[in-house]
């Protein structure tokens, strides 16, 4: 956040904001990684669970399920 925005909530929002709790979820975003799939990529799979099976199976078929060392 910048030091120069103001720290009250513009009148035009209404009552219906003003309960609201900065950084309410950032705990539960912070815990986890965050991974954002390029367009053509993402219309490949349905959901993160499909995502996460296929990176599963690609680790179990390497050796030690680490990157080679050899690759840039």
């Amino acid at each position: 956040m910048r030091t120069d925005e103001p720290t009250e909530m513009k009148k035009e929002y209404g009552d219906t904001l003003r309960n609201g709790v900065r950084g309410k979820y950032f705990d539960r975003v912070a815990e986890k990684r965050i991974v954002f799939l390029d367009p053509d990529v993402a219309t490949v799979f349905s959901d993160s669970k499909q995502v996460n099976d296929i990176l599963r199976a690609m680790i179990a078929a390497t050796k030690s399920g680490k990157p080679d060392d050899s690759s840039p």
